[in-house]
C-alpha cells in the first residue's frame, strides 16, 4: 500500500524510497535508496520479532544468504538489502534439479545453526571489544530476547525450554488438522475419514516432536518460493520464521511444496525418485508421519490461495491423495 503513510515516513528515515509491492505479497515492499541500492521491506509478524534470529546468526559460521537487517529489535518493519538472485520455483527444471542435493544440505545446516543459538553471546564475548558501536546492541541481548529457551540458562532451564518446545510442535501439528482439514477434503486431496485415523496415529506417535539433539526449531517458511539461488552459485534464504517443527520438517514441506506447484506432468513419478534422496532408513515411519503433514499443510495452502487456472490440478490432487494414502497405509502395516 504506497499509500500507507507510516511505511512511507518509516523508510525514509533509512534513506530509502517504496517502489511498489514485491509481486502479490501485501505485507512485502521493494525500496531503492540515493545510490539505486535496492530493498526489502517487510512487516514484523507482532508474533515474532525475526530481528533477533537474523542479528544473531552473524556471530555464527552462516555459507549461505540471508536477510542481515538495517532496522532494529522492536521495529514495526524490517528492511534489509535485497539479495541478488532467482527463486528456486522460478528456476528452469535443469536448475532446480542440480542445486536439489544443496538445498537438502542447507536445510541441515540451517538447524544445526538454530541448535547453536544459545551459543551466540559466547562467541559475540570473543569478537567484540566493549567499545564496539555495536556493543549497546550485542548478541547477549539478542539471545536472550529468543523466546525459545536459545538463551544460555541452567540446566533445569534448558530442560523446561525443550519441554515448551515438544509441546508447541505437538500443539502446532493438531491445530493445523483442525484448520487444513475443511480445504483438504474440499479439494479433494484426501478423505475425512483418513483424516481422523491419521490424527489417531498422530496422538501415539509423540517421538516425532522430540529431537535428537538439540532442540526442534525450524524455519517454517522453507519452500523453494524463499530460497534464492545467487549468481555467484550460493545459495539464500528469506522470509525467516523460526518455531518449533516435528522431526525432519523442514527438508519434507519443501518437498511436499514441489507437488503443488510443480508445472510438469509426471508428478508422482518425480516425487517418487526424489522420495529417497530426502529420506534415510533411519526413523522411516516416523519421517512418513512428519511427510504427510507437510502434504496437508502445503495442500491447504494451495487450496486456499486458488488454483481454477491450474491445468494439472487433476493430477497433483490425485498424487498428493495417492501419497498420502500410501504413507498411512504403510504406518498402519508397520504397527499391526
Amino acid at each position: 500500500m504506497l499509500e500507507n503513510d507510516t511505511l512511507r515516513e518509516f523508510s525514509q528515515n533509512y534513506g530509502i524510497e517504496v517502489t511498489g509491492r514485491l509481486s502479490e505479497k501485501a505485507y512485502v515492499w521493494k525500496g531503492v535508496d540515493s545510490e539505486g541500492n535496492l530493498f526489502v521491506i517487510k512487516e514484523v509478524d507482532k508474533s515474532q520479532d525475526p530481528h533477533t534470529i537474523l542479528r544473531a546468526l552473524r556471530a555464527l559460521y552462516t555459507p549461505f544468504r540471508y536477510p542481515v537487517p538495517i532496522t532494529s529489535f522492536g521495529d514495526r518493519y524490517l528492511i534489509y538489502p535485497w539479495i541478488e538472485g532467482k527463486r528456486f520455483d522460478l528456476a528452469v527444471y535443469e536448475e532446480q534439479e542440480r542445486n536439489l542435493e544443496e538445498i537438502l544440505e542447507l536445510a541441515g545446516r540451517i538447524q544445526a545453526l538454530l541448535r547453536s543459538l544459545h551459543l551466540v553471546p559466547f562467541f559475540e564475548k570473543s569478537m567484540q571489544s566493549s567499545d564496539s558501536p555495536e556493543s549497546h546492541d550485542t548478541a547477549s541481548s539478542i539471545a536472550t530476547r529468543i523466546n525459545f529457551g536459545c538463551s544460555p540458562m541452567l540446566d533445569q532451564e534448558i530442560k523446561k525450554a525443550r519441554r515448551y518446545e515438544v509441546a508447541a510442535s505437538y500443539r502446532w501439528v493438531n491445530e493445523g488438522l483442525k484448520k487444513w482439514r475443511n480445504t483438504i477434503v474440499e479439494t479433494g486431496i484426501w478423505k475425512d475419514s483418513l483424516i481422523d485415523q491419521f490424527g489417531e496415529l498422530l496422538d501415539a506417535s509423540p517421538a516425532i516432536h522430540l529431537p535428537i539433539t538439540g532442540n526442534n526449531l525450524a524455519h517454517g517458511k522453507f519452500t523453494p518460493d524463499h530460497v534464492i539461488l545467487c549468481p555467484d552459485n550460493t545459495l539464500g534464504v528469506v522470509s525467516w520464521r523460526v518455531d518449533p517443527r516435528p522431526r525432519r520438517y523442514m527438508q519434507l514441506s519443501f518437498l511436499s511444496w514441489l507437488i503443488f506447484h510443480d508445472s510438469k506432468t509426471g508428478i508422482y513419478e518425480k516425487f517418487s525418485r526424489l522420495l529417497p534422496r530426502f529420506f534415510a532408513k533411519t526413523f522411516y515411519f516416523e519421517n512418513l508421519l512428519v511427510l504427510n503433514i507437510c502434504i496437508l499443510e502445503q495442500g491447504y495452502y494451495f487450496g486456499k490461495n486458488g488454483f481454477e487456472d491450474d491445468d494439472l490440478i487433476e493430477e497433483k490432487i490425485s498424487s498428493a491423495n495417492r501419497i498420502l494414502s500410501e504413507g498411512l497405509a504403510k504406518v498402519i502395516a508397520n504397527r499391526s
